[in-house]
């Protein structure tokens, strides 16, 4: 019930404050406050506290079984995300224009094997595509940050050779502001940060390749433009405005 009251609140709260500061800045005469740096500095540290909230929020016990699973025409729908960080140690600095190759990508191990792979889970149906992305990224690899909604990589099918059903996984990247030394997975998992092309290599399932390939994609050919903020209603619809 805690779990459910915080990540209800928090994101949706969050998303409002950011919309209502950006048309207060809008409004205002001074010249100063519309620098896209004084902006960002903001957002930064309401980022910063709502993280604490939501860490707070999640649980030290991973969420386990299928009773609040999602499915779409019997396919189990499953959320994941592609953690990355700056490799330089000021991630304050870390913008979406940032080269490929100044970036770094967090995979975990399989439970079961030492496969390394891109954390996902089931996307339940008391949340957004948003908070299970975060929250799975928080159990399996024990990171937060803030899940890039506006990025959306896209929707893979496959085939769960362990279950012998398919799956729709829905990807995002997650710009990581904390790495966590205890988390959910702890015992069962092992985190491993690589460069893009030792994540190409070493990832083993070929559609988180795919999202991999599709968000360095998306990187080369963002431009320097109006700063973009992203709300995420309750029917899962994305709204951008800048």
């Amino acid at each position: 019930m805690i779990y459910k009251l915080y990540a209800s609140i928090f994101p949706s709260l969050y998303n409002g404050l950011i919309a209502f500061l950006y048309i207060l800045l809008s409004s205002l005469e001074y010249p100063f406050l519309f620098q896209k740096s004084f902006f960002v500095r903001r957002r930064k540290n309401l980022s910063l506290f709502f993280n604490m909230q939501i860490k707070k929020s999640f649980s030290m016990s991973s969420r386990t079984g299928r009773d609040l699973q999602r499915y779409n025409h019997g396919c189990r729908q499953v959320v994941g995300c592609i953690p990355y960080r700056c490799k330089k140690t000021d991630q304050s600095s870390c913008v979406q224009r940032t080269p490929i190759d100044d970036l770094e990508f967090l995979l975990i191990s399989s439970q079961k094997n030492p496969r390394m792979m891109f954390p996902k889970g089931g996307w339940e149906i008391d949340e957004s595509l948003e908070e299970a992305a975060s929250r799975e990224t928080f159990e399996e690899a024990g990171v937060v940050g803030e899940v890039e909604v506006q990025e959306y990589l896209g929707t893979w099918s496959f085939k769960s050779k362990s279950q012998g059903t398919f799956h729709e996984g829905h990807m995002f990247p997650l710009r990581v502001t904390e790495e966590l030394d205890d988390w959910p997975e702890k015992t069962v998992r092992r985190r491993l940060w690589v460069n893009f092309s030792e994540a190409r290599e070493v990832c083993w399932h070929p559609w988180m390749k795919e999202a991999l390939d599709v968000f360095a994609s998306k990187l080369s050919k963002r431009k320097e433009g109006p700063h973009i903020f992203h709300l995420l209603s309750d029917e899962g619809t994305v709204v951008c405005c800048s």
